[in-house]
């Protein structure tokens, strides 16, 4: 409900207000029914006494407006210890949490300089490894076979000779 309250000040300060203005045109209605009717002073006096009147009355909104300042600052106050003791609990943790991100920050800036210099690295030798072989096939490879046979030594040069002799 407080919540509720505080969520929507302006709605509350209206309703309030209007109850307000309703309860005081009831009792002026009431006074003027039981008072007799006053001749009218001079009018130099009747603008004095209306200025007078419209300082010493204060709005409504206004007199609600400080009520619920002076009930938010107490509310305050009287939750501002804890929230400091809290605070000072936490601040230690939260400059821990900070040293380990700048921490963690560091090695894996160190990290990403290694990985960019291992990946240059890789690609530097890939580039050196596709030079210096050439490009393998498999019918390429079924090629070299045949021109090994064709220009290796003759068959006679190489008899066929079993392991089993009997």
């Amino acid at each position: 409900m407080i919540e509720f309250i505080f969520n929507n000040i302006p709605l509350v300060i209206i309703i309030i207000g209007g109850i307000l203005s309703l309860l005081g045109r009831k009792e002026n209605n009431k006074d003027t029914s039981t008072k007799p009717i006053n001749p009218l002073p001079p009018v130099k006096k009747d603008i004095r006494q209306a200025e007078k009147t419209t300082e010493k009355k204060e709005k409504p909104f206004d007199v609600l407006k400080r009520e619920m300042e002076e009930k938010l600052r107490q509310e305050v106050q009287k939750h501002l210890p804890t929230v400091t003791q809290q605070a000072k609990k936490i601040r230690p943790v939260i400059e821990e949490k900070k040293t380990e991100v700048a921490q963690t920050a560091q090695t894996t800036k160190q990290l990403q300089q290694e990985y960019t210099k291992l990946n240059t690295e890789l690609s530097r030798k890939q580039a050196m490894a596709s030079q210096l072989l050439p490009n393998r096939s498999a019918h390429k490879v079924v090629e070299g076979i045949i021109w090994s046979e064709i220009l290796g030594p003759p068959r006679a040069k190489k008899p066929f000779r079993p392991n089993n002799k009997i």
